[in-house]
């Protein structure tokens, strides 16, 4: 009986160590998602502020003013601002993206600057399910489009906190050892 408590508890002890070994951080998941989307010149009322459904390939906002658009593509678990200034100089003033309802699983924990000109990026900022990226009056530059590409980060806050469940399991493998040892003691 000794060997089938013992072998009880090996397998039972593997259990948490494996919900720990496969839990891994969370991954950020926007397609089919439903998001806010704003966006804004100079510290002003936005002039984009309406709900979009994330799709890929596709812009979910853009601003199109003569032959120049300012969009935004939201994808899985990043986004890329896209400056097509056209015949346009510049923009003229700081513009500002802002992404809310962001309904990952997960927390955002980063976002980070994956390509693009970061000398033309005046602030970046999140909170839990939401992101703001502030540029500079850009520029055109030889005629070209220019993108940033941004990564999104999460990380579930519940995943440090056991589960009451998984608690309670370590107290019966600790129960259970107790009354085995005991058991083998009063053997002896």
């Amino acid at each position: 009986m000794i060997f089938n408590i013992k072998t009880l508890l090996k397998s039972m002890a593997l259990v948490p160590v494996a919900t720990v070994m496969f839990a891994g951080s969370a991954q950020a998941q926007l397609l089919g998602d439903t998001v806010n989307g704003q966006f804004s010149f100079g510290g002003d009322s936005p002039v984009i502020n309406r709900d979009a459904e994330v799709t890929d390939p596709g812009f979910e906002f853009s601003f199109v003013a003569a032959n120049a658009s300012l969009s935004l593509d939201v994808k899985d678990d990043s986004f890329d601002l896209i400056y097509d200034l056209g015949s346009f100089f510049s923009v003229g003033t700081t513009t500002s993206w802002s992404l809310s309802d962001l309904g990952f699983d997960s927390a955002i924990t980063d976002v980070t600057l994956g390509s693009g000109d970061s000398s033309q990026i005046n602030n970046i900022s999140f909170t839990e399910d939401s992101v703001q990226v502030d540029l500079a009056n850009i520029s055109r530059t030889n005629g070209q489009v220019q993108t940033w590409s941004f990564d999104v980060a999460t990380a579930n806050a519940a995943q440090s906190v056991p589960e009451p469940t998984t608690i309670l399991g370590l107290f019966a493998v600790g129960g259970l050892g107790v009354v085995s040892r005991r058991k083998k003691q009063a053997a002896r």
